[in-house]
């Protein structure tokens, strides 16, 4: 019976080898077949590449809004203030219970004595390790150190002056090099980190940047390769000055960006990380076709809060509400702060959606909670407001950063100076984690501010949303309470009304 069943299993086993061995013959012609299509694929696009290119006309940017910002600020009558609440007692503290004696320490065993180890054995030599093809690139993003795996002695060049045929020649000289592992390991390192697009295309660059010099037409080139082998809608432009651009097509306007038409109603964005204040760079020359496969523009929206490194800053902010002073400690993300310094400015609801880091959200209402306590909801409403109109200095963004640039939450408690879009991302949130009321930003031409589905009657200014009662609330409006609208924005009608989820 044994012998039997050892028959059965030699069999069995036999037959699965032999099944394994077919399935790994299956797989390597599969992957061959593969490679020969990707092979093709590059040829073919090197080929196209080399027919002659077309003319464009680039355009500088689009404004947001046209009509600018205010300089100064009006402030409101405090007077005007609401009367004051009585404050519930403070609860007096428990004195915190004794620590229990130690237990005390046993008298310590006597050691044995050392045996002496047995003669080592010899040791087989080991044949010499096989030469990797790959060199290991030490990518520092924004506190976090990602190794991606190159390709050793890339030595394509891009040879002044810049044309179509060089291009193509650039592309089919990386095209013979494997960066399967590059692009293979920066997708791991996009969902490890929560990376959106945009974040992808800096961990590519940066990758780029390390293997060719930062800022080259190699390493931007070298990123219009990874980005259309990744899938996205990209392409590559020169100009007659030699400079090369990259280009791509994005779902989300991206206001301040030069951009080119391309076919079907789609533009293409001239990108570059290094500098968001370009302007229009004139004609240049580039193609019309995809590389093909690829099918994604690029989306600036986030799916969650990023997972980068936390370099934590710390920092005091002061504010006084009907003659009491508060003093917040705050905490917040300066490697969040640094990720958004050179982020393209695109459509309101990103920034009101995104959340703030951990620490600067548990800092913040950990902070704010005991001020409001007891309060009404107006009142918790007004003191919220009172604390981001007067806790941030204000200056616009011209005069800031050179360029329009709304703040993520974090960027708002990292620098001195903010405007009336980043009070109203940052108020917005406040409330509706601290008080639970429905709030929504309104977008006026030059000015946003916000507005609170209140539960009771509250007088003043206000908005109908969907149906709906919005008390008007201003956290760039100095002194200015619940139901008091900003004088100069009064008559004037919202462009848009942005839901705060």
């Amino acid at each position: 019976m044994q012998k039997f069943i050892l028959l059965i299993w030699i069999f069995i086993t036999s037959g699965l080898y032999a099944q394994d061995e077919g399935y790994k013959k299956w797989l390597e012609a599969q992957n061959k077949n593969f490679k020969n299509y990707q092979d093709e694929m590059d040829k073919k696009f090197g080929d196209y590449l080399k027919q002659q290119w077309k003319q464009f006309e680039s355009f500088a940017g689009k404004k947001a809004d046209e009509k600018p910002k205010p300089k100064t600020l009006p402030k409101a009558d405090p007077a005007a203030a609401p009367p004051a609440v009585k404050q519930p007692a403070e609860k007096p503290v428990s004195p915190p219970k004794p620590e229990p004696n130690p237990i005390p320490e046993t008298e310590p065993a006597p050691m044995p004595k050392p045996v002496p180890p047995p003669p080592p054995k010899p040791q087989p030599i080991a044949p010499p390790a096989a030469v990797s093809p790959y060199s290991v690139l030490d990518i520092p993003f924004f506190g976090v150190s990602a190794k991606i795996s190159a390709p050793k002695e890339v030595k394509a060049k891009l040879i002044p002056p810049v044309n179509n045929d060089k291009i193509a020649s650039f592309w089919d000289e990386v095209s013979q090099k494997d960066f399967s592992k590059v692009l293979s390991e920066a997708a791991e390192k996009r969902a490890e980190m929560n990376l959106n697009d945009w974040g992808y295309l800096l961990l590519l660059k940066k990758s780029a940047d390390a293997i060719y010099r930062k800022g080259s037409a190699e390493s931007t080139l070298l990123l219009w390769y990874l980005l259309n082998k990744s899938g996205y809608m990209v392409k590559v432009a020169y100009n007659k000055e030699g400079g090369v651009f990259l280009l791509a097509a994005s779902e989300d306007m991206i206001y301040g960006m030069s951009y080119i038409f391309r076919h079907d109603k789609v533009v293409d964005y001239i990108i570059d990380p290094d500098n968001l204040r370009n302007e229009s760079v004139g004609s240049v020359y580039s193609y019309d076709k995809d590389f093909p496969g690829s099918k994604k523009m690029l989306s600036m929206s986030f799916s969650g809060s990023l997972a980068i490194g936390n370099d934590i800053k710390a920092k005091k902010l002061n504010f006084s509400y009907k003659g009491k002073s508060f003093e917040l400690n705050i905490r917040y993300n300066k490697n969040s702060v640094d990720f958004f310094l050179d982020y393209p400015y695109v459509k309101l609801e990103n920034y009101f959606s995104f959340p703030p880091s951990p620490e600067a959200s548990s800092s913040l209402i950990s902070g704010l909670k005991p001020v409001i306590a007891g309060k009404s909801k107006p009142e918790q409403v007004n003191m919220i407001m009172r604390f981001v109109q007067t806790a941030f200095e204000y200056k616009v963004d011209d005069d800031n950063f050179g360029r329009e640039k709304p703040l993520f939450r974090d960027e708002i408690l990292h620098y001195q100076y903010s405007d009336c879009e980043d009070r109203a991302i940052l108020y917005t949130y406040l409330v509706k984690e601290l008080t639970g009321l429905k709030v929504v930003a309104i977008d006026w031409p030059g000015h946003v501010a916000a507005a609170v589905k209140f539960d009771e009657s509250v007088p003043g200014d206000y908005i109908t949303y969907k149906g709906a009662k919005y008390t008007v609330t201003d956290p760039t409006y100095i002194n200015s309470y619940a139901g008091m609208c900003m004088p100069d924005f009064k008559a004037v009608q919202p462009e848009a009304i942005i839901e705060i989820n």
